[in-house]
């Protein structure tokens, strides 16, 4: 059964799929789009993408799916080595299972992402991950993906400038729902802070300023009145410590709601090599609620095509500093960032 699935070469940006229904285009908005996460090359992300190449390459095929000994087949085309062992097909069940499980989950967190690149690309669908249960021994669960309309799905309703308005040689950002799997991420992305849950937000936040102003008095008083007793230096070097991280890890949670986006703090950077995490600051009338949220932002370089990511100009400006950065040329290839329209112009040329 798994000869007759065949995997086409991933779509370009502006590929024709010989499957001229609505699945076709999706499924080339699906893989451009996977194509430019971090996880593309995780394996939730290699399941995803193997899924829409069956689909793409078996249209016949797709409205009913594709069994788990026919997507590790698929999966192993781009993981080669992976799973090499056939014989159980209990155990490829059991492993797709939670490989759709965590595809569904990293697909929820790029809802925004799709949704913004389809109505970006005039498409008026996107593929949803879907299963269809076995039902019984001997019938293995199918996976596939089914069409949904756009209209149909919950969006923030942010209202950025229309593609037609985009200049040549600027990038268009998207954003991708950073909910990461560290327990700090967790912890900090999308925390509602409406109501009572402001007051909580300020009072604590409030606390931890006051707390790092008695400790800094205390050391300034102590260094005033016995500079050579023999807790001084050690106190006074504490005090510059609480403060230099007060002020660059916890000064932020503040000066969001001020600037709207900025860099996320240290904390929440940790683990993040590439430290594009940012922290924004949502509410009505762009967004349905008031939320701080942990997000990405990236797009293609209109120079190279290469994947452009937000992040702080340098490590030493302010975090409200935002610039766009080609990973190819990171130093040639830079742009300014407007997270309301979502463009982004050339600096430097």
């Amino acid at each position: 059964m798994t000869d007759s699935i065949s995997l086409p070469p991933a779509p370009t940006k502006h590929g024709n799929n010989p499957d001229q229904t609505p699945m076709g285009p999706s499924l080339d908005l699906l893989l451009n789009a996977v194509s430019e996460w971090q996880e593309r090359d995780h394996l939730p992300g290699q399941f995803i993408r193997s899924l829409a190449l069956c689909a793409s390459a078996n249209p016949d095929q797709a409205s009913a799916g594709f069994t788990p000994l026919e997507l590790r087949e698929a999966i192993r085309k781009l993981r080669p080595g992976w799973m090499p062992d056939a014989s159980n097909p209990d155990d490829i069940s059991k492993r797709m299972r939670t490989l759709f499980n965590q595809a569904e989950a990293l697909i929820q967190r790029k809802q925004e992402h799709l949704f913004q690149s389809a109505r970006d690309d005039g498409h008026a669908h996107l593929p949803v991950l879907d299963r269809s249960p076995g039902g019984g021994s001997g019938h293995m669960t199918r996976y596939l993906f089914r069409l949904t309309s756009l209209a149909t799905l919950p969006s923030e309703d942010d209202h950025p400038a229309p593609i037609s308005a985009l200049q040549p040689g600027n990038v268009r950002y998207r954003c991708e729902d950073s909910r990461t799997s560290r327990a700090l991420g967790n912890l900090a992305a999308g925390i509602d802070i409406r109501g009572w849950k402001s007051w909580i937000y300020l009072g604590l936040g409030l606390l931890g300023m006051l707390s790092t102003l008695a400790l800094c008095w205390l050391s300034l008083m102590a260094l005033l009145v016995a500079p050579k007793a023999s807790g001084t230096i050690p106190m006074v070097v504490t005090a510059a410590l609480v403060l230099t991280m007060a002020w660059r890890w916890g000064f932020p949670l503040f000066q969001v709601l001020d600037a709207r986006i900025l860099s996320a703090p240290g904390w929440l950077q940790l683990m993040n090599a590439d430290e594009d995490l940012l922290l924004e600051w949502r509410r009505p009338p762009r967004h349905t609620e008031r939320r701080l949220q942990l997000v990405r932002y990236s797009g293609s370089c209109p120079v190279c095509s290469g994947p452009v990511r937000v992040k702080r100009r340098t490590w030493y400006t302010s975090p409200t500093n935002l610039i766009g950065r080609c990973e190819e040329a990171p130093h040639a290839h830079r742009f300014t960032f407007d997270h309301i329209t979502r463009c982004g112009q050339r600096i430097g040329h």
